[in-house]
């Protein structure tokens, strides 16, 4: 890990701060206000990292996440049990997968091929739950790896770029303002790309 305190002018290497592990692939990693947090991305190639870590500066250690996301049970209180989490799929689809951190404190994992958008319920990012089945911007079968996902100062999230795993690139882009709903917010940035939309 590199850090730097003035602006990006100058950076150090932290030595401390390796990972446990290998693993490549930008978008598997976010920062909250009090910490940098890893998910998804790839030890090698078409082989998905599936350990969630966090670190303060120092060295990288597993966050104690529940194993299954939580449903919130509106008819008799509380919460039940609900997918395994980190998600479990057939297409290694964390290895192409996006963990993006929204208002702060919480954390949103999408894109990949994982058909889904999931979020944190808790700072300690312990506790997740499914956001929404049908994220628009991508389905299971037609997925979406390596997306840029980012919050504005708004309050907008967005998601945009990323490609099929068949060298189409995506050119169409997405936001939302809770993780849940989403809209088509341009459809083709760039007429000059090869390029598939998640919706036409």
């Amino acid at each position: 890990m590199w850090t730097s305190t003035d602006d990006g002018t100058t950076w150090a290497q932290n030595t401390d701060a390796r990972l446990p592990e290998g693993r490549f692939g930008a978008h598997s990693f976010a920062a909250t206000a009090t910490a940098m947090y890893t998910l998804g991305g790839c030890r090698a190639v078409s082989a998905e990292s599936r350990s969630f870590l966090h670190s303060t500066g120092g060295s990288w250690t597993a966050v104690p996440v529940e194993d299954h996301t939580a449903v919130v049970d509106f008819k008799n209180g509380g919460l039940q049990q609900g997918l395994p989490f980190p998600p479990v799929s057939d297409n290694n689809s964390l290895c192409g997968s996006s963990l993006v951190a929204v208002d702060g404190w919480r954390l949103l994992l999408l894109g990949g091929g994982l058909g889904k958008v999931y979020g944190s319920m808790n700072a300690e990012q312990t506790i997740w739950s499914v956001l929404t089945s049908e994220p628009g911007f991508e389905t299971a079968e037609k997925p979406r790896k390596d997306a840029f996902a980012t919050q504005f100062s708004d309050g907008t999230i967005y998601v945009l770029g990323g490609h099929d795993g068949s060298n189409n690139a995506y050119s169409d882009v997405w936001c939302s303002k809770n993780g849940e709903s989403w809209k088509v917010a341009t459809a083709n940035y760039d007429e000059a790309i090869k390029h598939v939309q998640a919706k036409t």
